[in-house]
């Protein structure tokens, strides 16, 4: 009996001792958990409640080596630093071209400027610019005078500030003392301390943060509650900048190209016009550069301009690099060879009595970049100057021709041409059309993208398709006019299919254990990507080349010219 009740006290402690224990491990648990609750709230409200006071050092910030100073463009903070010199501020050329300017060109020789109607050649003086390193640097003075910038000095740390922002600028003024912080959060750094009554400009607009710019040139984040309303004040150009105007036929241009190889060619302009209809412009091939020095081979005529003025055509006369093999880089990064270009296209003007001018340099690669377009400009000047009308002829837009910058070309030229052929080229990987609708409308949307207004784009399209020869040899391919290309399916018994995707027929068919191909190029095709232009409202059409058409092909392009002259207006300067 003692035995047993030993046994059940004991039984009875342990199992008191026990529940103690559980107790106890609940207990631990409730504040282990309590504790990492409370640290987790902790860790919350200091991430996102509670704000940063760490103010950014602006010194660091802003801090430039010695002889520099750092450069606020518009609302950012500059890479590159300005130069003290003197105790006058130069900026790096580079710099200028890339976020202020770039008709600022240097031909290690000195700066040109292309105006509207001269080109300046700045000679260097402690008021335009001065050479550290081998590299032009350019004086605020100098920029103040031709690219119409304001700028301030700030100091604490010193820096420049310098801005070419004019028109309605909107701004608020703090309702309270605020931050001005590095990102739109309260975790941001602080830049500086806003007071009530500051007045900010407002770069960008949010839900709750608004990025704003100091009256001091510092731009960061201030949440939308500490500021008033928004207002607008004018910013006005203190500078006179020359205004870039641009001439206009006044109506849809139909242009043609007539390649014209010798003198004798021109002879064939009255035999080959006389089948076209609503043909406002002709471009002949005339000019040719033919050697590095800038000097042109012409086959200019000026009974060829009569006639086509006596039947209310302009003349556009093309200058071009494929007839003669010269080394491209030479010629057009030569100012001298450049000038001598431009000075005999003018007086050949003068002489003959075209006019226009219309460029066509292709192939060139990208060591000509900013040299192309310092030649464009300077014609342009020439031609604006001559009371000539000036055009441009590019590839369907590319990574690779980029540097042709037809942004530049637009603010400069009267009108941009795109070639909106050769999708698949001789030579080339693979067999194909010549110009596919949707080709087509790519090379005009990505030209359009690049800042092109529609009302100075001119669509090419093509008189002329590809004959594809697919043997063990290879690939090969020979250019075809419209009538010839449908005869020679014709006269091979090919089937002919209309292609729904590229808005083309195509036909194909064996001889000699050759595969032929042909994408023919109609009246049908073209009147799909006249569709396409009158849809973009572009300027007009430009055709290569005069002679390989089949007659079919111009009531199309005279109904198109009918349905979209009343949309079109002349342009500023006619």
């Amino acid at each position: 009996m003692k035995r047993r009740l030993y046994m059940d006290g004991n039984r009875k402690s342990q199992r008191q001792r026990a529940q103690q224990q559980r107790r106890l491990n609940f207990i631990l648990a409730m504040l282990l958990a309590a504790v990492c609750l409370l640290g987790g709230i902790g860790f919350l409200i200091d991430r996102y409640l509670i704000p940063s006071r760490t103010h950014v050092d602006l010194a660091e910030y802003y801090g430039a080596g010695e002889g520099r100073i750092s450069l606020v463009l518009q609302e950012t903070r500059a890479e590159e630093d300005g130069y003290v010199l003197d105790g006058k501020v130069y900026l790096p050329l580079s710099l200028v071209q890339d976020r202020l300017d770039d008709r600022y060109y240097w031909d290690g020789t000195e700066i040109l400027y292309a105006l509207p109607e001269e080109v300046r050649h700045i000679l260097p003086s402690a008021d335009t610019y001065l050479l550290q390193d081998g590299a032009p640097v350019l004086s605020l003075e100098l920029l103040q005078q031709y690219t119409g910038i304001e700028w301030t000095k700030q100091e604490s740390p010193d820096r420049i500030w310098i801005w070419n922002r004019w028109g309605e600028i909107p701004y608020s003024v703090c309702r309270k003392d605020t931050e001005l912080r590095t990102e739109a959060s309260i975790k941001g750094d602080i830049f500086q301390d806003l007071k009530e009554g500051e007045a900010v400009a407002l770069l960008e607009d949010g839900e709750e943060w608004a990025r704003v710019q100091t009256e001091a040139g510092i731009s960061g984040y201030v949440r939308k509650k500490a500021l008033g309303d928004a207002a607008v004040m004018l910013a006005e150009n203190p500078v006179q900048i020359p205004e870039y105007t641009s001439r206009s036929l006044g109506k849809p241009v139909c242009l043609v190209w007539h390649q014209v190889t010798n003198k004798e060619s021109n002879g064939k302009f009255q035999e080959l016009i006389g089948r076209t209809s609503g043909v406002n412009v002709v471009s002949p091939t005339w000019f040719t550069i033919q050697d590095t020095a800038g000097n042109l081979l012409s086959f200019a005529d000026k009974s060829y301009v009569d006639q086509a003025h006596a039947l209310g055509m302009q003349v556009w006369a093309l200058v071009g690099n494929l007839q003669v093999d010269i080394d491209d880089y030479a010629w057009i990064s030569n100012s001298a060879a450049r000038a001598n270009t431009v000075n005999q296209l003018i007086n050949a003007a003068a002489e003959y009595g075209f006019d226009g001018v219309n460029v066509d340099l292709e192939a060139l690669d990208k060591s000509c970049e900013g040299h192309y377009i310092q030649f464009i400009r300077e014609l342009s000047s020439a031609c604006r100057k001559a009371g000539l009308i000036l055009s441009v002829d590019n590839y369907a837009p590319t990574s690779g021709t980029a540097f042709y910058n037809r942004k530049a070309q637009a603010e400069t030229v009267d009108y941009v041409i795109v070639m909106g052929y050769d999708e698949h080229w001789n030579g080339g990987p693979e067999a194909g059309s010549t110009a596919s609708l949707p080709f087509v409308k790519k090379g005009i949307a990505d030209t359009l993208a690049q800042s092109v207004p529609a009302e100075k784009l001119i669509n090419g399209i093509p008189f002329y398709t590809r004959l594809w020869a697919e043997e063990a040899a290879g690939l090969t391919s020979t250019a075809k006019g419209m009538d010839e290309a449908r005869q020679l399916l014709e006269t091979h018994g090919a089937d002919i299919t209309w292609d729904d995707k590229l808005n083309q027929y195509y036909g194909e068919y064996w001889e000699n254990g050759i595969h032929y191909q042909i994408w023919l190029e109609d009246a049908k095709s073209v009147q799909a990507k006249l569709n396409a232009m009158k849809e973009q409202n572009l300027a007009g059409v430009a055709c290569w080349k005069l002679g390989l058409e089949s007659t079919e092909v111009w009531p199309v392009i005279r109904q198109y010219l009918e349905e979209t002259a009343g949309s079109q207006g002349t342009l500023s300067g006619e």
